[in-house]
């Protein structure tokens, strides 16, 4: 995982529409209107009272811009979410600036009332995920107006890189200490399982120092815990 941004955490920043923070939770106003909002039914099921003895308003939560810097190629961008209400509605909105520059053909300036960079996205509908691009987001969380009150409890927007995963075999481990020599493009190395070969050094287990991260080392010990060479393993790496 390479980001993740708690809204529940930071206090909800943004804009709140029909909605308080009450002890962390969003949580939507109490309302006396008859109706809810525009696009629910004016009647419930059959057997639903025509009067509620409490009413809800709609709340609206619009986020903050967020910006993503670090995103990976391949990464995909999730919302944790607990919620409570009705007809929740989530959209997201693209408002970085994009390129300055547009193709290669383009006139490297347009008319005069043009701005510099193009437009903000508009609100799109959260389709679950999205591959992740560094860009600014903005999100807005729409909870129906009705008897039961809106509530956020967890919001998280969560950036998870794709795991990469190398197997390496029959590596030479020195009594010095071998550093793994992997060939993929790690970010961040997260296990490394090495499996021990029958081997004539006497080594009886393998260990790993992970204090460089990105060029973790192995050594192989005997029974006495005393560090040998002539072993070899087999190294599965994980990470991102």
């Amino acid at each position: 995982m390479v980001e993740e941004f708690d809204f529940h955490a930071a206090g909800f920043p943004g804009t709140l529409s029909n909605c308080t923070v009450i002890l962390g939770d969003l949580i939507a106003d109490e309302t006396d209107s008859f109706y809810g909002s525009d696009n629910q039914s004016a009647y419930g099921a059959d057997n639903d009272p025509a009067y509620n003895a409490s009413a809800y308003a709609e709340m609206v939560y619009t986020t903050d811009e967020i910006p993503l810097n670090s995103a990976l190629a391949g990464s995909l961008m999730t919302i944790e979410h607990v919620i409570q209400g009705v007809d929740l509605f989530i959209e997201y909105q693209l408002v970085g600036p994009g390129s300055a520059y547009g193709a290669d053909s383009d006139s490297a300036y347009g008319p005069d009332a043009d701005s510099f960079y193009g437009p903000p996205g508009v609100l799109i509908p959260w389709p679950g995920q999205i591959v992740a691009s560094n860009d600014v987001f903005k999100f807005r969380l729409t909870i129906g107006a009705g008897a039961v009150q809106g509530q956020i409890a967890t919001l998280k927007l969560i950036i998870d890189a794709p795991d990469i995963v190398e197997y390496i075999e029959d590596i030479a481990i020195d009594a010095a200490g071998t550093v793994v020599p992997y060939a993929s493009n790690f970010t961040a190395i997260k296990t490394i399982t090495p499996t021990l070969q029958a081997n004539a050094s006497g080594a009886e287990t393998i260990e790993t120092d992970k204090t460089a991260p990105l060029a973790p080392v192995l050594k192989a010990y005997n029974a006495a815990h005393t560090a040998v060479s002539g072993a070899t393993a087999d190294i599965i790496v994980k990470g991102y």
